[in-house]
């Protein structure tokens, strides 16, 4: 493990594994930190029901044919929702639409997502790590809450609107091949103005696109990758922002929000 300065003013190093991954938030390497306890041994995980939900996201620009593209993701994902209840034969409440909310990201690299959520009208603090990825292409996250994000103040940032539309699917994916999936997810994108966290004092940062459509799956590896191939998310990929950092497979189309916010694609 080696500790890198970020070229980010007084922000603290960030320990890196062999694969670059950051392993240090604020002023502790993750073996000795908080988030030690969420790590598990391993990338691909048993398959146990302990496990930590890994997250798969793709992003759409919101153009007609983003627009087309993702209303047939909601059809099937309202199509797959209701194979799988029948299938376990377990009652199912349906998909939860979430009141609009905004939340601001600072602009840390790819790897790294500082952020000041909206929760139930009051501004919550929390930083998320990429831990790996797996051979799924799905990416394991550590996050942590309460953190002081006046050392990331000094950041450019952008604050997204979002308006999700929720499936937790964990009960009705037990007993089918699903088994392992926790989360579906739709959620439109408006770029706000909003300075959710007020020590911020940097400006905000110009993008390209003002609106955009994003569809996450959550759950274990094997159960994402299923899902994307049931739901065929491929189809989509000559309209979906890309990761650069992927060559092949599921993974090039898993953008998550702080790989989008550093994409040349996004940002002016």
């Amino acid at each position: 493990i080696s500790c890198l300065f970020q070229d980010f003013g007084d922000l603290p190093p960030l320990c890196h594994d062999e694969a670059g991954i950051p392993l240090m938030l604020m002023s502790n390497c993750l073996p000795c930190s908080p988030l030690a306890a969420a790590r598990t041994d391993g990338h691909e995980h048993d398959h146990d029901e302990d496990a930590r939900a890994e997250e798969w996201r793709m992003w759409l620009p919101d153009t007609a044919e983003g627009r087309l593209a993702f209303n047939t993701v909601m059809q099937r994902m309202d199509d797959f929702t209701k194979e799988l209840a029948k299938e376990s034969k377990k009652s199912w409440k349906g998909f939860e639409i979430e009141q609009p909310r905004v939340d601001q990201y600072f602009l840390a690299g790819p790897k790294v997502g500082p952020k000041a959520a909206t929760r139930n009208g009051s501004a919550s603090m929390e930083v998320k790590l990429l831990e790996g990825v797996s051979d799924h292409g799905s990416e394991a996250w550590a996050k942590s809450t309460e953190i002081d994000l006046s050392t990331y103040a000094t950041l450019p940032w952008v604050s997204l609107q979002k308006s999700r539309k929720r499936a937790k699917v964990k009960k009705i994916a037990k007993g089918t091949p699903a088994k392992g999936l926790k989360a579906l997810e739709l959620t439109e994108i408006q770029v706000s103005q909003e300075k959710v966290f007020p020590l911020a004092t940097s400006c905000s940062q110009a993008v390209k696109h003002q609106n955009l459509l994003t569809i996450a799956i959550e759950g274990k590896p094997h159960a994402v990758a299923m899902a994307v191939g049931r739901l065929s998310l491929q189809d989509f990929q000559g309209l979906a922002f890309l990761n650069p950092d992927a060559s092949s497979g599921l993974y090039t189309l898993n953008v998550s929000y702080p790989r989008l916010l550093s994409l040349p694609a996004i940002l002016k």
